[in-house]
Parts: C-alpha cells; sequence; structure tokens
C-alpha cells in the first residue's frame, strides 16, 4: 500500500498553560515530577499546506506520567 501526505504544517507555540510543577522548575532541576505527573497546555497556530491547506489554531494537553525508577516518562498529546 502506498501512502500520500496530504498536509504538511508549521507551526508557532504561542502559550502555555502548567497546571501545578512548571516546566521551567522541574529543566533547571529546582523541582521533581510529582507521583501524579505533570500536565501542560500549549497552545499554537500556524499554517498548513498540501491537499488539506489552510490556518491551524489549537491547544494540546500533554500529560506524562510520573518517572518510574529506570528513568523513563512516558508521554501523551491529544
Amino acid at each position: 500500500m502506498q501512502r500520500e501526505t496530504i498536509y504538511e504544517y508549521d507551526l508557532d507555540v504561542t502559550g502555555m498553560a502548567d497546571y501545578g510543577v512548571s516546566l521551567d522548575a522541574v529543566v533547571s532541576g529546582r523541582e521533581q515530577v510529582p507521583a501524579q505527573g505533570l500536565r501542560f497546555d500549549v497552545a499554537f497556530e500556524g499554517s498548513a499546506s498540501g491537499r488539506l491547506a489552510g490556518s491551524v489554531r489549537g491547544v494540546d494537553r500533554l500529560r506524562t506520567t510520573h518517572q518510574s525508577t529506570a528513568g523513563r516518562s512516558g508521554g501523551m498529546g491529544r
């Protein structure tokens, strides 16, 4: 089966809301990932080109799980 790319998009992050611990605090090492994990809403906008072309704007909810003892973390975007 041959696959066809129907669109490509270029997005800019236009805002971010954190719930609980900030991403900056975790990345800088000031805070650890809490047991319930991390949650961020990332706002974005940009343009799409291809068979589906136009403007793109939205908010993506990113959630990570608590880091396991193996040093891994999971992620989910919606």
